[in-house]
């Protein structure tokens, strides 16, 4: 491993420790590192191809914070968006669904606040 991985790696820890990665994308964003600096031998070199294929799919299936908030700032857009990723990127798909979720009790709830005041004025 470089020195340049060693000082990415502790500058992932410390957005992990300070609570701007979460455990999912720390370990998405530290595996991307460690993967660079592994030698091949030349036998993978000649399968690099067809190694890439078969990861290629889920290698950035991280949670981020955009696609959170478009869940949560949509609602059922989110859910569609959950259906369309959810074989290719699962985690990020399930991310982008709780988020949706959650935007939609935050909707319901501040609609049924606003229709209560709203009744008792």
């Amino acid at each position: 491993m470089t020195t340049e991985q060693m000082e990415m790696l502790t500058k992932l820890k410390k957005l992990l420790d300070d609570g701007i990665l979460s455990e999912k994308e720390f370990e998405c964003e530290k595996q991307k590192i460690i993967s660079q600096s592994q030698p091949q031998t030349s036998l993978e070199q000649e399968n690099a191809y067809d190694y890439q294929e078969t990861i290629s799919p889920n290698e950035e299936d991280c949670s981020s914070v955009g696609w959170n908030i478009l869940g949560f700032m949509t609602g059922i857009i989110g859910v569609i968006i959950y259906l369309v990723q959810k074989d290719n990127h699962p985690i990020r798909a399930k991310s982008i669904l709780k988020w949706s979720l959650i935007g939609m009790a935050v909707s319901f709830a501040f609609s049924f606040i606003a229709f209560y005041i709203e009744m008792n004025l």
